[in-house]
């Protein structure tokens, strides 16, 4: 849901107010509530007029614009995160479990996290 709010400019209320619209926000069998995969967090992005196409993961030197992007937490554990590309340190990733950016190239004196502590795999939205 966090990272529905990042892409849309809305507040946290109202990704959870969509999640909810979409029947994604209740207890699902075998799903946590507010869980979401490709299909479903682009069904959300459409709710905003936003339109997000899935693609390959083929490393943050390709991502041109914005993007969604699944990144490991552990070896089981997965979540979202939102990449955008920036003129100056290449690419920003947002994290909401996390209270620390991610660049490509870190500008000085800022604190952030090393964007190779962060493990994408398999697909990532682009958001158009």
């Amino acid at each position: 849901m966090g990272c529905l709010a990042t892409v849309t400019g809305e507040s946290y209320v109202t990704a959870r107010n969509t999640f909810n619209q979409l029947g994604f926000g209740g207890l699902r069998k075998g799903r946590q509530p507010f869980s979401s995969n490709f299909k479903e967090l682009i069904i959300a992005l459409a709710e905003h007029g936003i339109e997000g196409k899935q693609e390959r993961w083929r490393g943050w030197e390709s991502v041109a614009g914005s993007g969604i992007v699944k990144v490991r937490c552990t070896p089981r554990n997965w979540h979202w995160v939102v990449v955008e590309t920036h003129p100056e340190y290449g690419f920003v990733v947002h994290d909401t479990g996390s209270q620390l950016p991610s660049f490509g190239c870190p500008p000085a004196g800022v604190l952030c996290r090393p964007a190779s502590l962060l493990e994408p795999y398999g697909n990532w939205i682009r958001v158009e």
